[in-house]
């Protein structure tokens, strides 16, 4: 987007050494995505099976793709959208959600040949997948402005869905708000609020169902000062929205915004938060938190690492937090998990050696069906496509 200049400028000053790590045997799993393919996700089906999106380039040309695991085998990939109005960008992604035989995907379309300005598009389906929507905005404006960072949830007779929304940014005032809204099973929208009228522009966001349809969107912060944490709001669609709370007051000063945004996973009742930030003290951290009160206080945090390119996802299993990110070696950089028991890390795992430019994207976690091994997603930069590797844990 055009404010990513700056964004990457504080990406490129998160760089150290390498840190020790256990020697791992992880082996690369055959992947569904074909050449110049990037932007993977996974997602999960009401039987347990593990699906996984991406995006497909070709010319000017872009795909919308998905295929999921079954019987130890893809699918045949599905097309969903393809054109040259899709947009691919490294770090807002296209995504799919599942909420029993129901499925809702989003994707970001360019909405001006004029101007870098694009809508997120929603499309839907019944039956697993097999059949879709048309695709709709799921925002209510049409301005020329841009829209993504998209979250979504499982929610009662429908999705819970929240964005970055720029339809109030000027040249002069880049003000991005976080929004949310209700998409049921039959396409209609309601709803709609504003959760945060001054967040960052162009970080990730994540979402989590905290049980019986109370919600917390968790989302970079922005304050008039340029302070940019990792904020929460607690809300329901019921009427219930309460005041956004920061996570962890790390007070990172930075005038751009860093294109590293939070993820966060349910463990039980207790949820957990992990983020990327350089606070005070200008040291790149990878940080964890968990809440056992749906997000209303948060344990002291952990550092997980120092020193690396953030890029973080965090899955739980049992007792145990895995969290993924990027860090810095000598050779570029490394994928690495650590794992988190009781608060403490007792494992740290390195995955693969990748590339440490934004080529390779943010890496996604998936668990087996057993629970007793990883799949790590990402973008190859020497082969142009979406690889995965598997972690046994």
């Amino acid at each position: 987007m055009k404010y990513l200049l700056l964004c990457i400028m504080a990406l490129s000053l998160a760089c150290g050494a390498p840190q020790k790590e256990e020697t791992v045997k992880n082996k690369e799993i055959l992947s569904p995505a074909g050449v110049n393919s990037e932007e993977p996700v996974y997602f999960t089906t009401q039987e347990g099976n593990m699906g996984l999106s991406w995006l497909e380039k070709n010319g000017k040309e872009a795909t919308f793709k998905f295929s999921v695991y079954k019987n130890s085998n893809w699918t045949e990939p599905k097309t969903l959208v393809s054109g040259e109005s899709v947009l691919t960008n490294w770090a807002d992604f296209p995504g799919i959600q599942t909420n029993g035989a129901n499925w809702v995907a989003w994707f970001l379309q360019m909405n001006n040949p004029d101007t870098f300005a694009y809508d997120v598009m929603v499309m839907q389906s019944s039956d697993n997948g097999k059949s879709w929507s048309t695709p709709k905005r799921i925002h209510s404006d049409s301005t020329i402005t841009e829209h993504g960072f998209v979250s979504a949830v499982p929610a009662k007779n429908g999705f819970q869905v929240m964005w970055l929304d720029g339809r109030l940014a000027t040249s002069e005032s880049p003000i991005f708000t976080v929004r949310a809204a209700h998409l049921n099973f039959n396409g209609d929208t309601s709803n709609r609020v504003i959760l945060d009228d001054n967040t960052c522009t162009c970080c990730q966001t994540s979402m989590l169902n905290t049980g019986d349809d109370n919600f917390i969107a968790l989302y970079r912060d922005r304050t008039d000062e340029e302070i940019r944490d990792i904020a929460g709001v607690n809300f329901n669609n019921e009427g219930g929205l309460e005041e956004p709370q920061i996570v962890f007051n790390d007070e990172w000063h930075i005038s751009g915004c860093p294109v590293n945004g939070p993820r966060s996973v349910m463990n039980g009742t207790e949820l957990g938060v992990v983020w990327f930030t350089m606070g005070k003290d200008g040291v790149a951290k990878v940080k964890f938190v968990t809440s056992t009160d749906g997000g209303k206080t948060y344990s002291k945090s952990v550092i997980i690492d120092e020193k690396n390119l953030g890029r973080v996802d965090v899955l739980s299993n049992n007792e145990s937090y895995f969290i993924s990110y990027i860090d810095q070696a000598e050779t570029g950089g490394e994928i690495k998990v650590v794992e988190v028991k009781d608060r403490k890390i007792v494992n740290t795992f390195l995955v693969t050696n990748v590339s440490s430019s934004r080529k390779t994207g943010f890496p996604r976690m998936a668990l087996t069906s057993t629970g007793d091994g990883i799949y790590v997603a990402y973008t190859d930069v020497d082969s142009k496509k979406v690889v995965m590797k598997y972690l046994d844990i």
